[in-house]
């Protein structure tokens, strides 16, 4: 019974923490969106596996848990409720490293879903703006992996990494 209770408080946490991380990720979108952008750039397959993992695959796992903690409470008296729980137990834990790893792998893809350019800065979805004409080279490593953008900032050199995309980084040599 204790691993029942201490199932559902994971699942709680990790859908708060995912939840939170959702609607902070929201609040910048749109905040990108009311500006008066001379150029945006969306990535439309990493748009879509966000909608996809935010309306499809994380609900659908929520409910599967929710469902099978119900089942194991309904037949905590059954001879079978090892088994039940055995299987509440081996879903939660999925659905708490499919939270994680969504997560982690999330924050490294979602600043290039979005990126707007209004009045000569870049602005991104990390909060980061980059002013374009401070920009002295855009290259990417030799795996084509990242997308290295150097640029000046108070007369020192500074980078920023992104997650490389052939459109991208044609989308920035054309502004």
């Amino acid at each position: 019974m204790e691993s029942l209770i201490s199932g559902i408080i994971l699942i709680g946490f990790s859908s708060i923490l995912f939840i939170t991380s959702l609607i902070i990720l929201e609040l910048k979108r749109n905040k990108l969106k009311k500006l008066k952008a001379e150029k945006q750039y969306l990535n439309k397959k990493i748009n879509i596996w966000y909608m996809l993992i935010l309306f499809l695959f994380t609900p659908s796992l929520l409910i599967v848990n929710i469902v099978l903690f119900t089942f194991a409470i309904i037949n905590k008296d059954s001879s079978d409720f090892e088994v039940y729980k055995l299987i509440f137990n081996i879903f939660y834990m999925i659905y708490t490293i499919y939270i994680l790893i969504t997560l982690l792998i999330g924050q490294k893809l979602y600043k290039v879903m979005y990126i707007v350019k209004k009045e000569g800065v870049y602005y991104f979805l990390d909060n980061h703006q980059i002013i374009s004409s401070s920009i002295t080279a855009i290259n990417n490593t030799l795996r084509r992996d990242t997308l290295i953008i150097v640029y000046l900032i108070n007369n020192q050199t500074d980078t920023y990494s992104l997650k490389y995309n052939w459109k991208l980084k044609d989308w920035f040599n054309e502004n």
